[in-house]
């Protein structure tokens, strides 16, 4: 699984993870452009 949050305006933070019954464990996180992950920047 992938999550997302901005964390400048022209960067998001994505973080994959999976599910191990009710936790959660990261396996990578890198920055990236938002252009490229987001379809409508606001």
């Amino acid at each position: 699984m992938v999550a997302q949050r901005r964390i400048t305006d022209r960067h998001v933070l994505r973080v994959v993870y999976r599910q191990e019954g009710e936790n959660k464990v990261v396996i990578t996180f890198y920055p990236g452009r938002r252009e490229r992950y987001e379809s409508k920047l606001r």
